[in-house]
């Protein structure tokens, strides 16, 4: 399986791919905006996130993809709406028009927040009862 991991510097990826290479789970590719990995693992590439072309090449003849790109917190995304709907959408969307133009059939996943579910004592899965408490 080839598995390409986008956003790979942030906290959640860096845990992820820890695990993946440690075990050989699969092959995995490493892209992020800044020029090397923050591990210095050597199957990483720097990649503009916001580029189409840049995103579909990294993309090609992936099997899945882990979008890791985005920004929290609900004060900053009022305080920085901008660069959030930069970083979290306008992201997510030049994903998707990439997958779209490829035709893959590549899954895509990425992180959501809590705040997305209503809250319950249970395993949350991705059916449960949907509560949105942020943008």
């Amino acid at each position: 399986m080839q598995v390409a991991v986008i956003g790979a510097n942030s906290y959640i990826a860096r845990n992820m791919i820890k695990i993946n290479l440690d075990k050989n789970y699969a092959d995995i590719l490493l892209f992020d905006r800044t020029k090397d990995h923050i591990d210095g693992y050597k199957n990483y590439n720097q990649l503009d996130i916001e580029n189409v072309t840049e995103v579909k090449n990294a993309i090609t003849n992936v099997d899945l993809i882990y979008f890791f790109v985005g920004k929290t917190g609900t004060l900053q995304g009022f305080e920085e709406s901008e660069l959030f709907l930069d970083v979290n959408e306008k992201t997510l969307l030049c994903l998707l028009n990439a997958c779209k133009e490829l035709q893959t059939e590549a899954k895509i996943f990425f992180p959501s927040t809590r705040l997305v579910y209503q809250g319950s004592d249970n395993l949350l899965i991705e059916e449960s009862r949907n509560d949105f408490l942020t943008p």
